[in-house]
């Protein structure tokens, strides 16, 4: 494996997994950026108007442990899945609702392994909704198994593997399959029927390789910026690296590039972990402050105007594991983050002049499964 890869993947865990323990929690938009869907840590599952700065209860108690909440294409309706283990063994099923709470679908009980005794825990579920609207994609991180649930058959197929990218969706833009780093170190393509297509990756990718494990992929995929445009899904290679993956999922065949001569990038006392630009507007940045405790690592919020050359921080001196969420027109961004100071977890929502118009507390305390 390459050092600029190793770096990619290692440094990606050794930052994230101290701080957070889990992956943070998303943020779902609506398909016309009116306001936005998240779990606030619970079986809960509220929406927020962006407009009339208010948060409504979708519903209060899910049964499910649903990290990633995700939402139908046309906005109406919201899926979570219920994920348990019993002795050996393991039970899902998805639970899909309508924006009143009202269970529109629920699917059948998905099983394998031995089940026996009292449910002893209870998995946290990421889910995705295919831009068809035709299936949903749950992941179960603590297992690293992926299922795919078609939603007019109630049928399921599943995959040992981590869908890809993370934040943002693993589906391909014309719905027919999603991108998994699977437990054999492949990257897969994983058709509707539930086949894995292999992708041939170069030498240098760091894929394929003894070391390149699936959890300090999870992470570190995080911090990097992925893209689908066609079949072909695109990483600026993050935060950790200076390479550019592509991965042609038609051809099932991924390359890599690196700028001549830089292995790695070198040591910095700042890192840029996101950046996206907001419409007609501000580029909206997520930088890293590094420490030598990767407990005491934290980030800073803020906005550069391209106009005017100048930056200004939004949010100073946060938990590492803040993230952005720009809206679908790309005029507004919700930051999700944990507030140090106050000891809760918040959203603030960005509009392309940098301003935050708006902030909602998420986590003050935990409901009971």
């Amino acid at each position: 494996m390459s050092r600029d890869i190793r770096r990619f993947l290692f440094v990606g865990l050794l930052v994230m997994l101290p701080a957070a323990g889990c992956l943070p929690n998303n943020v779902v938009w609506l398909p016309d950026s009116s306001g936005f869907v998240y779990s606030p840590g619970g079986p809960s599952i509220v929406h927020y108007d962006v407009a009339k700065k208010t948060k409504r209860v979708i519903v209060e108690q899910t049964g499910a442990c649903t990290e990633w909440p995700a939402l139908s294409p046309d906005g109406k309706w919201v899926a979570v899945a219920r994920w348990v283990q019993q002795g050996e063994g393991s039970e899902a099923h998805v639970i899909i609702y309508d924006f009143g709470g009202k269970v529109v679908k629920r699917s059948k009980v998905e099983r394998w392994g031995k089940l026996s005794g009292e449910v002893v825990h209870r998995n946290p579920t990421y889910l995705w909704w295919s831009p068809d609207g035709k299936r949903v994609a749950v992941h179960n991180f603590d297992r690293k198994l992926t299922l795919l649930y078609d939603v007019k058959d109630d049928t399921f197929v599943q995959h040992d593997g981590i869908p890809l990218p993370f934040n943002g969706t693993p589906f391909r833009p014309d719905g027919k399959g999603l991108m998994l780093y699977d437990s054999l170190d492949r990257l897969v393509f994983l058709d509707l029927s539930g086949k894995a297509h292999e992708v041939e990756v170069p030498r240098n990718s760091g894929f394929g390789e003894k070391d390149s494990t699936p959890r300090i992929l999870s992470f570190a995929v995080l911090d990097a910026n992925w893209s689908w445009k066609g079949d072909v899904l695109t990483s600026d290679g993050g935060l950790y690296s200076p390479a550019v993956m592509s991965i042609d999922t038609a051809k099932l065949k991924a390359s890599v590039n690196a700028p001549e001569g830089k292995d790695e990038r070198p040591e910095r006392k700042e890192w840029l972990r996101q950046e996206f630009a907001l419409t007609g507007g501000v580029r909206l940045r997520v930088v890293l402050i590094p420490k030598p405790k990767a407990e005491d690592s934290y980030c800073r919020v803020e906005a550069f105007d391209p106009k005017t050359e100048k930056t200004r921080t939004i949010l100073e001196k946060v938990e590492d594991r803040c993230i952005v969420f720009p809206s679908p027109d790309g005029k507004l961004a919700a930051v999700r983050y944990w507030d140090v100071k106050h000891e809760h977890e918040r959203i603030a929502v960005v509009n392309a002049k940098g301003e935050v118009i708006s902030e909602v507390v998420t986590i003050e305390k935990v409901t009971p499964y």
